[in-house]
């Protein structure tokens, strides 16, 4: 593998080795070379770069085979260009190299050995003294050498890695091959490094200075490297991207200019302050030079040196997001927070998701960036954080502010303080919901009575786009009052805190319910259209994805086709510490309180549910009786719960009275169980609103189950029906949304208000 994690692994190359291939007779001894003595090769490279003739004497088979791979014209540099130390001392080694030679030659001559055997200890000492005089002259190619690192790191780790190779030249090393991942990338390194050396004469000319590189100019050269940190080279995508963020690294290795040029390319260092170890942020930091920082911290970050290093520089940093569930983490980097301002912050986040016994819970103190309010900073995003006041987090300069399950106010006077001084405040999204604070071990839990009055003045938030409140409807409408938001605003309200699912308790509490959603957000939509003629198109009831939906959870959803007006949503549940659920009478009251708003009923086209509740009939003729002017009925199934008998609801509330909904022409069913029983009440209901005067159906059917074989659904409504229902069967994973059907009757309606 790489020797460090973060390098990127070789590309995938189809190259293979034969043993009467002439590389293979250079690359095998030396590679038995690793096995017998793992230090050979680092000493021996020192010795033919610096010329040192013990060094190459000591090694001196290895230096034959490495200086036999030495490419032909390669551009080297002597050691002999320019007088320096290592050269004297090197020319001094040559006489003494001599003695030991002489002594060899005495010592056969005298033990009358054999010619051959006086040879074979002349050879070695006037080999040596031969490769080093060629060091000096024509020394070694550096690249050549490198590649050479990589191949003896190989063997060493990897010995049987080379028989392997060369018994399986045939097998593909591409991205087909059969290897097993963990014996693949040794062959995968080994074929890339054999590639390398074939390719070395090739890759070099006999003048540097001829090379194309030195020709393109360094601001080219800087925007060509700029380009590829953002490109998604041959290599595995894997570890968020790091692999990517570095991928400039490669080429900076190729030679001295590139080198320069992306050293002196500053925008390409800052995402490798982070991420890759305590040596590379040093070495990013220094290099990025006065660039900005983005910062990220999850739940994947090991905690080492480099962080302190990173907010050593806060004042550069613009990003910074933490996601941590560590204690050690979130603690270090609210205290690393207090190191200076930060004058370049634009986006901070901080997920701590701490849930300890003992009740742990991060702070963040008011010295934090210096207790100097970051001029810059636009979005504040913080969970399970307590935020000491007067916070420099709330800049006047925020756009976007979002709390999850924090400890910031005492009361509402307090809040409406903080949103004073957030004039430009675009987003505000406020979650304390009962059931996600009963998810933590925090003691911190909302005072109702807290937020229900303030002594303040309204606070003007002329921009204010998005109000996301999650706290008992009473605060939200206390809230509310308090503030004076745009009528294009979109308001989500969620309460999980009024309604306990006990049915003698929710009868009483109905009332304060719907008293503060008026209060809210019926105000609200009554400034969003001031006009008594236009109001929602698309009225949604569900089941709220983030509840319990076997407690009766309800989501309203209410938007309009032409999306000029705002987006609104209410959400009522009970909370996961109750065990009952919310009773059918509460519900309709609700509902029906809330669908008399002018807003909600005047223009409502559409009705939308998946909720299990619309089974009743009864529940049905409230929901048709106050919305008038529905053409249209879609019913879905909820992944949680089932929603089919809404289907016979329906049917049972159209036939009593049949003059319910007169505007009603399309139903659409889908991911339904919808049986023969459902669909005979359904013909009947639609017979007998046609024969009394109301429009004819359009039942879409789709993805629904126990229609019967072909024609069985067909059947039932020629039998039933009497022509009052248009059947369309829609093909499977279609998913023709019930949007695309209305925008089509509205451009008709539209059409036909105008003739």
């Amino acid at each position: 593998m790489p020797e460090h994690w973060f390098e990127p692994y070789a590309p995938r190359v189809a190259v293979s080795l034969s043993r009467n291939d002439k590389l293979w007779n250079l690359i095998e001894p030396i590679w038995r070379a690793a096995q017998t003595d793992h230090t050979a090769y680092p000493i021996l490279r020192r010795g033919l770069e610096k010329g040192l003739l013990d060094a190459i004497y000591l090694h001196y088979d290895l230096a034959r085979y490495i200086r036999a791979l030495q490419p032909v014209g390669a551009p080297a540099q002597s050691v002999f260009a320019r007088p320096s130390p290592e050269m004297f001392a090197s020319v001094i080694c040559f006489p003494f190299a001599i003695i030991p030679a002489f002594v060899a030659c005495l010592g056969s001559i005298f033990s009358r050995s054999s010619p051959a055997d006086t040879l074979g200890h002349l050879q070695p000492i006037f080999g040596a003294i031969h490769i080093a005089l060629l060091q000096h002259f024509q020394p070694m190619d550096p690249y050549t050498l490198e590649v050479l690192d990589r191949l003896w790191d190989l063997a060493c780790d990897h010995p049987s890695a080379l028989d392997d190779h060369v018994s399986d030249a045939n097998r593909s090393l591409d991205g087909d091959s059969t290897y097993a991942y963990m014996q693949f990338w040794p062959h995968r390194d080994l074929a890339w490094i054999i590639y390398k050396l074939k390719r070395t004469s090739l890759l070099r000319l006999p003048r540097s200075g001829t090379s194309p590189v030195q020709k393109v100019p360094p601001e080219v050269l800087s925007c060509i490297f700029l380009h590829l940190r953002w490109t998604f080279p041959y290599f595995e995508r894997v570890d968020d991207g790091r692999r990517n963020r570095s991928s400039h690294l490669i080429v900076r290795s190729v030679c001295r200019k590139w080198h320069g040029v992306i050293d002196q390319t500053a925008a390409l260092w800052p995402p490798l302050v982070y991420d890759f170890g305590p040596r590379m942020a040093e070495l990013a930091l220094r290099l990025s030079s006065k660039e900005l920082l983005d910062v990220k911290i999850d739940f994947q970050t090991f905690w080492d040196e480099s962080h302190p290093l990173v907010f050593q520089h806060l004042r550069r940093i613009q990003h910074l997001d933490v996601l941590t569930e560590s204690w050690n983490v979130a603690e270090q980097t609210a205290l690393l927070l207090r190191a200076s301002a930060a004058p370049e912050m634009t986006h901070f986040r901080f997920w701590s998701f701490l849930a300890f016994a003992g009740h742990l819970r991060l702070r963040l103190p008011d010295d934090i960036f210096g207790s100097t309010p970051p001029p810059k900073l636009r979005t504040v995003d913080l969970a399970d954080c307590t935020v000491l006041l007067p916070s420099p987090l709330f800049s006047p300069a925020l756009v976007t502010l979002r709390l999850l399950r924090c400890d910031v106010w005492f009361d509402l006077d307090d809040l409406i303080d903080t949103l004073s001084s957030l004039l430009a405040l675009e987003v505000f999204e406020w979650h304390m919901g009962s059931d996600t604070l009963s998810r933590t071990d925090s003691p911190m839990r909302m005072e109702k009575s807290r937020f229900l009055t303030s002594t303040r003045q309204p606070v003007v938030l002329a921009h204010m786009g998005t109000l996301d409140l999650e706290c008992p409807m009473a605060c939200a409408a206390a809230l509310m009052h308090s503030i004076m938001i745009p009528p294009s605003c979109t308001v989500n309200l969620s309460d999980d805190y009024t309604l306990t699912g006990v049915r003698v308790h929710d009868l009483d509490a109905q009332e304060e319910v719907l008293t503060a959603l008026s209060a809210s957000l019926g105000s609200h939509l009554s400034r969003v259209f001031p006009t008594s003629n236009i109001g929602y198109d698309i009225i949604s009831v569900s089941e709220d994805p983030h509840a319990d939906a076997q407690k009766g959870a309800l989501l309203i959803e209410c938007h309009r086709v032409d999306r000029d007006y705002p987006y609104c949503s209410i959400s009522i549940f009970v909370a996961h510490e109750h065990e009952d659920r919310l009773d059918d009478e509460v519900l309709s009251f609700l509902l029906r309180g809330i669908l008399r708003w002018p807003p909600m009923n005047v223009s409502a086209a559409r009705f939308d549910t998946n909720h299990e509740i619309f089974s009743s009939a009864p529940l049905w003729t409230i929901i048709l009786g106050n919305l008038p002017r529905v053409r249209h009925v879609y019913i879905d199934n909820s992944a949680e719960s089932d929603a089919s008998n809404s289907a016979l609801g329906l049917g049972q509330a159209l036939m009593n009275p049949l003059d319910i909904a007169p505007a009603l022409t399309h139903i659409q069913l889908q991911c339904l169980s919808f049986p023969p029983s459902h669909q005979q009440c359904l013909a009947e209901a639609a017979k007998r609103r046609h024969a009394s005067g109301s429009p004819a159906i359009t039942l879409y059917v789709e993805e629904c189950s126990e229609v019967g074989p072909h024609g069985g659904l067909e059947g039932v409504l020629d039998a039933h029906a009497d022509g009052a229902v248009f059947l369309e069967m829609l093909p499977q994973c279609l998913r023709l949304g019930p949007r695309e059907i209305l925008v089509e009757d509205h451009i008709q309606v539209e059409a036909g208000d105008s003739t």
